[in-house]
């Protein structure tokens, strides 16, 4: 979605110039050059303070400058100085505003707003794009022959809406952008908005709109010898032939793309025939024939190559290895294009192409016997998949809610303005009243609020502290209830165990078998785990209480953590039949104490494991946003009831009495957990339900 805007974008920008309000009112090579070896917007912005304090020049003559030094070819190939030259330019003409000067300034605004507009959009600040360029429209609608810049503001706002979903919203303002481009005779920027709402249609998925829109496009154009009226008509006819393709209209599509391939031969348009080879290797995919769709995949491949389009060879490469699988399944390219594609896709982070070359994959391995890699493609796949179609309902549930807060703000709009007569009548006639009975309510309300804050803040103050030592005291008795809980049937259960096993093999005859010692032996062991993990939780749940774990916060990779979490935890995984797997990413890096987040991964894959039936899996993944990354901790297991999500990482809570597993422990572990976690600048918490498995969440602040 993404990249099809910003082909929107370009093509509705084609020859179009920066209006000014004048020419350069001297020689701009000297400055251009100094601006050009300025290696930070701190020394970009220090050189344009300096033309500004130039009392040789009027402001007009200042402002122009800056405003052409902006537009300047080899500058707007460097968006950070583009930036700076351009918020530099719009502050300085909101100083002039203030002072009242007497030239105008609306043509400077709008041109500095516009670029501002156009360079947010391309950072995806779709919000401050959209303001910028309402600045820049309202200032052109008061500047003489700017009906060009009006459309292209038209444009960008379309777009920015169709990024956002409301695709609605989106085909309006393109159809404002073709009205004022044919106001002006502009048939290329006309047709180029038109082509937008086809593509628009194309992309909802409304085909017979869409064909018939990009229909409209081809009577728009008939100028044969204008480049630009060629290239949309090569635009238009690919796409055509697209569409014809997807509904099975093959003589249509190739027709439509045999006139695609003419017009950017004949433009010499190299990269846009990539893309109609591409279109026409899905073609024959599609009539069953491989060997036309093997040539077009591969010509479409290395045109991409050429200009080393990574989207476009992620692309064509996998349909190439699908295509000669087709053909001879031990083909020894099909492996390496496949491979590649993927690679170049996740470099790139195109999630349609990654989640279509694993699906390959994964059938290509299992074919193969090779069913750990099929395995791993098969869940990349899915992942993807999932990713690919939460994105799509997002986008139509944010569509649908523009759509609705549109169509209720101009209900609104129409009731306001139908009542506004009455409305404002009214609002003369009780105005006086209001003021008068709200400076009474005011001034009664100020001398009971001076007479009581006094008292209140004495009797606030008591009530924290009571709060405070009251709060205190229950920390206090439920540690000390725990912990004589632990000392009296924790530590005495396994003690007791231990101590029984070795009585029944001091009263054991010398006919005692080398099974029954190995049972015996087993059970001590598992006596000691047991005693050794509670008492290595109580000597940690001490020092916390004491105040002698303080964090040492250094570089973790979390990536690393979790696999030796998973490799600790391995034995325990493989007596129960359980899968483990850890998805975390290398270089997942957050600043943390190493030893207690050990611990946290620990505490938490074992409890996941300890309460996983055999056969389940176990899975140990990271989010990652802005400011911090989010790992869970999911198992397959029995689940936690609604009623004890809440006990579990309380001091005070009886955790024998949550669920009905055998499986309990003191839940110190978690306690222990939840203070690490906290201790280290993030939170945890719980998601689960009876029978459907857990996930546990947990936060940690990035680097």
């Amino acid at each position: 979605m993404r990249f099809f805007f910003i082909l929107l974008v370009n093509l509705c920008f084609i020859s179009i110039q920066s209006i000014k309000a004048q020419p350069p009112f001297f020689e701009t090579k000297d400055i251009q050059k100094i601006l050009l070896e300025a290696d930070s917007s701190t020394q970009t912005r220090t050189i344009l303070k300096r033309i500004w304090i130039n009392n040789s020049y009027s402001e007009e003559q200042k402002i122009a400058l800056i405003d052409s030094l902006a537009n300047r070819p080899l500058i707007k190939s460097d968006q950070e100085k583009v930036l700076s030259i351009n918020q530099f330019g719009d502050s300085l003409c909101k100083v002039i505003v203030k002072k009242k000067s007497s030239f105008d300034l609306d043509v400077f605004i709008a041109n500095f707003n516009f670029r501002l507009g156009e360079l947010f959009y391309y950072r995806t600040n779709y919000k401050l794009a959209s303001q910028k360029i309402d600045i820049a429209l309202k200032h052109y609608k008061n500047v003489d022959g700017s009906e060009e810049r009006i459309a292209q503001c038209y444009n960008i706002k379309a777009v920015i809406s169709c990024e956002q979903g409301d695709y609605d919203e989106g085909i309006r303002l393109f159809y404002k952008s073709e009205k004022v481009h044919s106001a002006i005779n502009n048939i290329s920027g006309a047709a180029n908005a038109r082509m937008n709402i086809a593509l628009t249609y194309k992309t909802l998925g409304e085909r017979d709109k869409a064909i018939s829109e990009f229909h409209k496009v081809i009577k728009m154009l008939d100028d044969k010898n204008d480049k630009r009226q060629l290239r949309i008509l090569g635009g238009v006819y690919n796409n055509l032939g697209g569409l014809y393709t997807d509904m099975g209209k093959y003589d249509l599509g190739l027709s439509s793309l045999s006139k695609a391939l003419r017009y950017r031969e004949n433009l010499g348009d190299s990269l846009g025939l990539a893309s109609v080879y591409v279109n026409l290797g899905s073609l024959y995919e599609a009539k069953g024939d491989l060997d036309k769709q093997l040539k077009y995949f591969q010509k479409g491949y290395i045109t991409y190559t050429k200009f080393q389009m990574k989207s476009g060879i992620a692309f064509a490469g996998i349909q190439i290895a699908r295509t000669k699988y087709s053909i001879n399944p031990n083909d020894p390219d099909i492996k390496r294009l496949a491979e590649e594609a993927i690679a170049i896709a996740t470099e790139n982070k195109i999630a349609e192409t990654i989640q279509e070359a694993s699906n390959f994959l994964q059938q290509y391995y299992r074919d193969k016997g090779d069913f750990e890699k099929a395995y791993k493609y098969l869940w990349l796949s899915k992942s993807y998949k999932d990713s690919i179609l939460s994105d799509q309902n997002r986008n139509e549930l944010f569509r649908q809610q523009n759509k609705y807060e549109y169509e209720k703000k101009k209900a609104i709009d129409d009731l306001n303005h139908a009542n506004n007569i009455e409305r404002e009548h009214k609002k003369q006639q009780t105005l006086y009243i209001i003021v008068a009975f709200s400076l009474i309510i005011i001034a009664l309300f100020w001398i009971s609020f001076f007479r009581k804050q006094k008292d209140n803040k004495k009797l606030k103050e008591l009530n924290e502290k009571l709060n405070a030592s009251e709060q205190s005291l229950k920390v206090l008795n439920a540690s000390k209830d725990k912990f004589f809980a632990i000392i009296s049937h924790d530590l005495r259960n396994p003690l007791a165990a231990f101590k029984n096993t070795a009585k029944m093999m001091i009263q054991a005859d010398d006919k005692v078998s080398d099974l029954q010692i190995k049972e015996y032996i087993e059970d001590i062991k598992g006596s000691a785990d047991q005693m050794s993990d509670l008492t290595e939780k109580l000597l940690s749940w001490a020092r916390s209480q004491a105040g002698l774990n303080e964090p040492n916060k250094i570089e973790v990779d979390l990536g690393v953590v979790g696999l030796k979490a998973m490799l600790f935890a391995q034995h325990q995984a493989k007596e129960n039949n359980i899968h483990v797997n850890c998805t975390i990413k290398e270089n997942s890096l957050v600043h943390v104490d190493l030893d207690m987040i050990s611990t946290v991964f620990r505490n938490l894959l074992s409890n996941a494991i300890k309460f996983t039936n055999e056969n389940g899996s176990v899975e140990i993944s990271a989010n990652e946003f802005d400011t911090y990354y989010e790992v869970v901790v999911h198992d397959s297991g029995i689940g936690i009831a609604k009623e004890d999500i809440d006990k579990l990482f309380k001091i005070e809570s009886d955790h024998k009495s949550i669920g009905n597993s055998s499986k309990k422990g003191s839940g110190l572990g978690l306690i222990l957990c939840k203070e690490f976690i906290e201790r280290n600048g993030g939170q945890i918490w719980v998601e689960s339900q009876l029978g459907s498995g857990t996930s546990f969440y947990f936060t940690l602040p990035k680097i």
